[in-house]
């Protein structure tokens, strides 16, 4: 039975098809982009395109010499499409992003000859013979490319410890590995060594010794043998079916004869940062004459002496480079293999401070507290022993620890006692102490004012009070400056973050601070950082919402579907649909426009513009303001409205006596975001109010009467900006305010609505007199003037005051 012709409001099963998705491991990555040529797909020019745009990218487009010749490398013996064309105009050719062709230095035409072929429109690279046009239905494998996801690759949550770091030989020498809670099923859960201590390799060269016992399923004991074998760095490893973390952790000879100063054998530094690498006698009998360095990554013997610290226990490494990265062991001359040696790990992070996803380092990482560190792959928070959550600002409390303070240390826990523990975590933590205890075997309570894991930690309690030595919690309030349960929080962010807590990402233009409480980008006008917009009824005024960006990350995205819904080369949306806020070519021209008149302090005249999509119809009621937020009891009344080609524009006015507050332009409901649009005005700009310098002139006065006089307001000589449209002239006993009259002199008289006027008192020498009146007899009053300028809330601040007292009536008897 073949195809039927029914009707299409009948109930029917169905069956989809879309493009299979390319693993990431499949492409190949070349300064920060990713390129992947199909093996056996073959399709014509057009349905090349969708399929790579269907991975989030495009077909490649080979501007250089380098790029092409990687994709020549990658296609191997087969001709392939790429992104080139004059489709839209012959012999102009264009690449897929819109550039011309003519702006490239680098055309590998075959033969040096563009015509070749003049009926066809679409570019492909020929085998071993340069670029030539082709049908562009014609059948050819393909060239993609697209940016390099930054999906972050969370670690598993595992955990090495040992009672016994320096117990190596002793009957009771043995670390544990544990695991905490995870979503994926974990595949295995085992024990090796990290680096090999002979020479020669053997088949159990990585074989940690000893024995390993589970119980429970998420607890490994591994017990090492009481000889110099259980000497070295060991690791716990979990793999599950998407990720595979290990943890190292060392165990040095009870006899050793050196051991790292501190007692810690990992160091974590940036790249570009200097290091001092330093080691300890233990027995006082090794001199440093003897000391030599050897610095492992498989442990390559022939070329590990590092000859330049040899006689020395320190190894200094300045601005170090990501093939510092290892395991450095200090011995004395002649017993390298003798094994009473000392290690220490050194872990170099690729990306900069608050930086992950190397080597692009472009991300952000999670805002980490109590000693936290960034993990470089998923740019969340690795939290020290005895703290938990998403920043680290959750305190396990007395002897408890893990991912999420779910273990605790002590008799019948698999730590039996919670002194002399080193607990280490996934890179690039290492290892420390556990919170509250420090000293070179972890057994010594933390110096006042210190607390946490090693006691890294600064108390911050008022009046310089000790902490908690394990939470870091004050036994009263913060010192000034710092907020938060353990007064940890500064009250001014990091730059790039923002929020209480500061756990919130800025993503402002030029990487500059934003507005703690709000996320306003302040020192760029609220522009985002290419990629971001602000688009979040909870923080309208921040730029945390990742929207992607395409043209070598120089333009945003405004799709309907967010970052996924963009092509990164052109800004196309994948689902053809912009954001509401945005029409036109790739979604760029705002439907928003705000113009806002310069005021005095506390007024706000704007007006708020909105360009109507097509077939759509809007009425005055359409666009709302609003103060702050966009409840209903924080809107402002529209002054008037107008409407020309499709744009309708409303005008605003508001006095707000209150805090300065930001003004937003909506459209739409905020319950519902895939039709909710807004806007935040610009900063305001607004005049400085006048200020009268002069001290007001006592004319003439009687018992119940005084003539008060004052020169008018002179920018040479008072401060703030003009017009000035009358004064405010204050008379008070006490701190009673007896008469409060406005006053114009002569030549302003006529100028009675100062809402409007804009005339000002060009005779500054002109006198300014007013006549008070009922006033008591012998009764002492001051008085102050204020200039008020043009518009509303116009009045400035009072002047200096005049002081008299009435004549006295005489009684006679």
């Amino acid at each position: 039975m073949g195809w039927v012709d029914i009707s299409c409001n009948l109930d029917r099963s169905f069956i989809c098809e879309r493009y299979q998705d390319v693993p990431e491991y499949e492409w190949s990555r070349l300064d920060g982009t990713l390129y992947y040529i199909s093996q056996s797909s073959m399709t014509s020019y057009t349905f090349a395109r969708r399929f790579c745009q269907a991975q989030g990218g495009d077909l490649a487009q080979p501007k250089t010499e380098e790029i092409n010749m990687h994709l020549m490398t990658l296609a191997g013996d087969n001709s392939y499409w790429f992104g080139l064309d004059d489709i839209n105009q012959q012999a102009t050719f264009q690449w897929i992003d819109g550039t011309s062709l003519d702006n490239n230095v680098f055309p590998a035409w075959s033969n040096g000859d563009a015509t070749l072929f003049e009926s066809e429109r679409c570019v492909h690279q020929q085998v071993n013979n340069g670029w030539r046009k082709l049908l562009c239905t014609s059948y050819l494998r393909f060239a993609c490319e697209k940016a390099p996801s930054p999906r972050p690759i969370l670690p598993i949550r595992i955990i090495a410890a040992t009672s016994s770091p320096y117990g190596g030989g002793l009957l009771d020498a043995s670390f544990i590995c544990l695991l905490g809670s995870e979503n994926e099923e974990i595949l295995t859960f085992s024990t090796r060594r990290l680096v090999r201590l002979t020479e020669a390799i053997t088949f159990d060269s990585y074989t940690a010794p000893g024995y390993s016992n589970v119980v429970p399923s998420v607890v490994l004991r591994h017990t090492l043998p009481a000889t110099m074998e259980g000497l070295g760095f060991f690791e716990c490893s979990s793999v599950t079916a998407s990720r595979m973390t290990s943890v190292p952790l060392a165990i040095l000879l009870s006899t050793r004869e050196l051991q790292p100063i501190d007692g810690r054998f990992t160091k974590t530094v940036h790249v570009g940062d200097d290091i001092k690498l330093s080691v300890m006698s233990t027995t006082g009998m090794v001199g440093e004459d003897g000391i030599r360095w050897r610095k492992f990554t498989d442990v390559d013997w022939a070329d590990s002496l590092i000859g330049m610290s040899s006689g020395s226990l320190s190894h200094t490494i300045q601005s170090a480079s990501v093939s510092d990265d290892g395991v450095y062991m200090t011995y004395a001359d002649g017993a390298v293999e003798q094994l009473p040696s000392s290690f220490i790990r050194l872990i170099v992070k690729e990306c900069p401070y608050g930086r992950w996803n190397p080597p692009l380092c472009d991300r952000l990482c999670d805002s980490c507290y109590n000693g936290g560190v960034c993990h470089e792959l998923s740019g969340t928070c690795i939290c020290p022993p005895g703290f938990a959550g998403k920043n680290c600002l959750q305190a396990c409390g007395m002897h408890r620890f893990g991912w999420d303070c779910e273990l605790e240390c002590g008799p019948s826990q698999p730590l039996d006692q919670c002194t002399g523990n080193q607990i280490c975590l996934p890179d690039p933590y290492g290892c420390t102490c556990l919170a509250g205890y420090t000293g070179i075997y972890c057994n010594e309570t933390c110096l006042v004012g210190m607390f946490g894991a090693d006691c890294l930690q600064e108390c911050h309690c008022t009046d310089g009070a000790d902490c908690d030595d394990i939470t870091g919690e004050c036994p009263g309030d913060c010192s000034q400056g710092w907020s938060g349960a353990a007064c940890q929080v500064p009250s001014v962010c990091p730059i790039g973050y923002f929020g209480a807590d500061c756990n919130q990402e800025c993503n402002c233009r030029d990487a500059t601070a934003c507005e703690k409480e709000s996320g306003f980008c302040a020192e760029v006008e609220g522009i985002c950082d290419i990629g971001y917009l602000s688009d979040s009824v909870d923080f309208p005024s921040s730029c945390i919402k990742f929207s992607g960006c395409y043209s070598s990350c120089s333009k945003t995205c405004h799709c309907s579907g967010g970052a996924e819904d963009c092509n990164f080369l052109t800004g196309d949306c994948l689902s053809s649909i912009c954001h509401p806020r945005w029409i036109g070519d790739h979604c760029q021209t705002d439907r928003f426009e705000t113009s806002s008149r310069k005021t005095n302090p506390g007024v706000a005249i704007f007006s708020c513009s909105f360009t109507a999509s097509s077939g759509q119809a809007l009425s005055p009621a359409d666009i709302k303001a609003a103060l702050g937020d966009f409840s209903a009891a924080s809107w402002i009344s529209q002054s008037s409205s107008i409407y020309i080609d499709r744009t309708l524009s409303n005008s605003f006015t508001h006095v707000n006596m209150g805090p300065e507050k930001a003004i937003y332009c909506f459209v739409g409901d905020p319950e519902i975001p895939s039709e909710f649009m807004f806007i935040r005005l610009p900063p305001r700009q607004f005049f400085a109010l006048p200020s009268f310098n002069g001290v007001p002139e006592l004319l003439e006065f009687g018992y119940y009467h005084a003539a008060i006089g004052w020169r008018q307001w002179d920018s040479s000589s008072d401060t703030g900006e003009g017009p000035i449209v009358g004064y405010k002239l204050y008379v008070r006993s006490g701190s009673n305010v007896v008469l409060a009259k406005e006053v114009q002199p002569p030549s302003m008289v006529n100028n009675t609505d100062r809402s409007v006027s804009k005339r000002s008192a060009e005779n500054a020498s002109e006198m300014v007199m007013y006549n008070v009146s009922g006033l008591e007899a012998g009764s002492t009053y001051s008085v102050q003037i204020a200039a008020i300028r043009d518009g509303i809330n116009g009045e400035g601040e009072q002047g200096l005051a005049l002081t008299f007292t009435t004549e006295s009536v005489i009684h006679f008897h």
